[in-house]
């Protein structure tokens, strides 16, 4: 039905004291809380604003069409033209992409 959960995480079971790196930590290794899950679906919270209407609101049945469907193991979705994600670039690329973030990391050298 494409319901959400929200699942409260004990903050004492998190590595870091940053939630910046918890949050990574639990983007990319879903697994490693969430074991009995059959599948987990990550969306940035940057990705609820009003302005990306495109992106599905089932995620359910997103799934079922894309990863289930072809039987891969993983789906992405395009990154969204924004200042976070391609800084002032007119289009979104990947070596864009990849200055933003080398760029961000500039000036927050104690971030990885």
């Amino acid at each position: 039905d494409g319901s959400w959960n929200l699942i409260v995480v004990n903050e004492g079971l998190l590595p870091y004291q940053s939630n910046r790196r918890n949050t990574k930590f639990l983007k990319f290794n879903p697994g490693l809380f969430f074991p009995w899950a059959d599948r987990v679906i990550w969306q940035d919270v940057k990705l609820l604003e009003e302005k990306y209407k495109s992106l599905p609101r089932n995620y359910l049945l997103h799934f079922k069409r894309t990863v289930q469907h072809f039987g891969t193991c993983s789906s992405y979705m395009a990154l969204p033209l924004h200042k976070n994600t391609v800084s002032e670039a007119p289009v979104v690329t990947l070596q864009d992409h990849c200055n933003a973030i080398i760029a961000s990391a500039k000036g927050r050298p104690t971030v990885s």
